[in-house]
């Protein structure tokens, strides 16, 4: 591919995302000129106003010709970003700047930062379309419509009104000195499973968990937002303080929150820094506890807390749902992913931060999971292979500290298995949960 790069297939790149219906509403204020290195050749791009005005190959950048940033990496790597599917740690920039050595964003940063959104589309417009991780995602999506134990329709068809049977109500906790008035939902009957969202996202992750009859018909799903969360207010007070989610805090507010519901023995199921709360819970609490399921699980997390999430001149909630947006697998159905960045679209300024310094910055249960009591307690921690901010390397060697812990690779799922592709992921936890209906 690299070596086909001529002047056509610049401008006919050029042709492709200026007639790109959502680089136009997302490149709208894109004013950049970025250079990208594929080993020894380069290409500069010139952009306005959702218009790519020009692409120069090598050849063409002169002396007097100036860019604000550029990504760098060999052309390997690049090759595995422009395959039809690319492997994981390769299918979106993101992941391959974080993940992949030989990959890297130079320059400035906070440039890049401001116009991650139409970056992150445009460069996904450099792949070819044909055969493509979209085309597969499109099939997915495809075989989802209309799958029993979903709601999910298509809305091309008239159908009469749908009323699903989640309930949403409001609790108040005592916590830490304040009264928290929290917002669950919850449906279905039995064994009682608590689902606990990821950093800076709501309960609404779990939608499509609690609308499947084959998981609500044995198990009372029950899934609420944290304080500063989605629909459950902040603390009084909350504009005198910089919201920070500390280990003590987050383990307080779960077992509260389930003790005042009356949760007997519940399943605590968390995904990222709830995958990592849940190790915490087995911790403390393995007499109260049925079991627990770590979705994207670790004992430790670094390099997670950055301020460009939380910075004037950045939009918070575009930079935090396209940054997710890069960690979910190219096959999960295109609706699925989109649902899950509008999710993440609209949480309020400096919490997603606030929680990535639980995760990134509190956070490190190295030095105690190895005591978790799985004869009380058993731990099953399941990582998709496209998540780049907990890889299944980081969850295989947490599980190997943990007795008796079992691990699962999920294959085709990246960071948000329940709401990316909620399909695929149900293959994987119903039989998750029927080891656990056994086992107790």
């Amino acid at each position: 591919m690299v070596e086909t790069l001529s002047k056509k297939w610049a401008d006919n790149l050029r042709q492709k995302i200026n007639s790109d219906p959502e680089f136009a509403v997302v490149g709208k204020w894109m004013h950049v000129r970025f250079v990208w290195e594929l080993g020894e050749t380069r290409m500069l791009f010139v952009v306005k106003e959702g218009k790519i005005e020009d692409i120069k190959l090598d050849e063409e950048i002169t002396f007097n010709d100036s860019w604000e940033f550029s990504l760098h990496g060999s052309k390997e790597s690049w090759e595995k970003f422009l395959a039809p599917c690319p492997p994981p740690m390769y299918n979106d920039i993101w992941a391959m700047v974080v993940q992949v050595e030989d990959v890297e964003l130079n320059g400035d940063r906070l440039v890049a930062m401001q116009n991650i959104r139409a970056l992150s589309r445009l460069m996904a417009l450099t792949r070819t379309q044909e055969g493509s991780s979209v085309a597969a995602s499109e099939e997915v999506e495809q075989a989802a419509v209309g799958t029993p134990g979903f709601s999910i329709t298509n809305g091309s068809e008239k159908t009469e009104a749908n009323i699903e049977q989640i309930v949403g109500r409001y609790i108040h906790l005592h916590l830490f000195g304040e009264d928290s008035r929290i917002y669950f939902e919850e449906a279905g009957q039995g064994i009682p499973l608590v689902c606990l969202h990821t950093a800076g996202s709501d309960s609404r992750q779990y939608s499509h968990i609690m609308t499947d009859p084959d998981i609500t018909s044995r198990f009372r799903v029950v899934a609420f937002d944290m304080p500063y969360h989605g629909r459950s207010n902040p603390p009084n007070g909350w504009w005198k303080t910089q919201y920070r989610l500390t280990t003590p805090k987050y383990a307080t507010t779960i077992i509260e929150f389930c003790r005042a519901l009356g949760l007997e023995q519940p399943i605590l199921m968390g995904s990222s820094m709830g995958g990592a709360i849940v190790l915490e819970m087995a911790y403390r609490y393995p007499d109260e506890i049925r079991a627990v399921i770590g979705l994207e699980s670790t004992a430790l997390a670094k390099n997670r807390f950055i301020d460009y999430t939380h910075h004037p001149k950045v939009h918070g909630g575009e930079m935090t749902a396209t940054w997710t947006y890069g960690l979910m697998a190219p096959q999960s159905p295109e609706s699925f992913k989109r649902e899950t960045w509008w999710g993440y679209s609209q949480g309020a300024p400096g919490v997603y931060q606030g929680d990535t310094y639980f995760y990134s910055v509190d956070w490190d249960a190295s030095d105690r999971v190895s005591e978790i009591d799985t004869s009380k307690c058993p731990v099953f921690l399941l990582t998709g292979e496209y998540d780049f901010s907990c890889t299944p390397q980081d969850t295989e060697r947490t599980a190997r500290s943990i007795p008796n812990a079992e691990f699962t690779l999920m294959t085709e799922i990246g960071h948000f298995p329940m709401s990316e592709n909620p399909v695929r992921f149900k293959e994987y936890l119903m039989p998750t949960l029927k080891q656990i209906e056994d086992y107790t």
